[in-house]
């Protein structure tokens, strides 16, 4: 695996435990599978995630939406300074159907300036558009 439990869990299953249930161990566990997978075939070895799953008081404070992906394990974002993988993705959405995977548009996502600040939104299960590709 590319991307490890600790990357996508940040040990917050512990001081969290109460919302850590079986179903986000089960939803992360898919998350980190497909977005390892899919980091695999690009020919990534090393990522930063930014934000993995994220108990309800985390995302909230960070100005996730109320009912994110995130909070169930079924979202991971991937920092990506040089937009490397933001334009793989768009260039072979196939493979991200092939290993189910959704992904934010990088209009949001790759709109800063500053490097340190562009990440990929990924997920597991479809946007209400349905697009393989989206505006949230």
């Amino acid at each position: 695996m590319i991307i490890t439990r600790q990357m996508a869990i940040k040990g917050r299953d512990k001081k969290f435990a109460a919302e850590f249930t079986e179903e986000v161990n089960s939803n992360i566990n898919k998350t980190i599978a497909r977005a390892s997978e899919l980091l695999s075939r690009m020919g990534k070895d090393k990522v930063y995630v930014t934000s993995g799953w994220r108990p309800k008081s985390i995302n909230s404070s960070v100005g996730g939406a109320p009912n994110s992906l995130h909070i169930y394990g079924l979202a991971i974002d991937i920092s990506d300074p040089d937009k490397s993988i933001g334009q793989w993705c768009v260039q072979n959405i196939e493979t991200l159907s092939e290993i189910g995977i959704w992904m934010e548009s990088l209009i949001k996502t790759h709109a800063s300036d500053t490097p340190e600040e562009r990440w990929i939104h990924w997920q597991v299960q479809p946007p209400k558009s349905g697009n393989r590709i989206f505006l949230p």
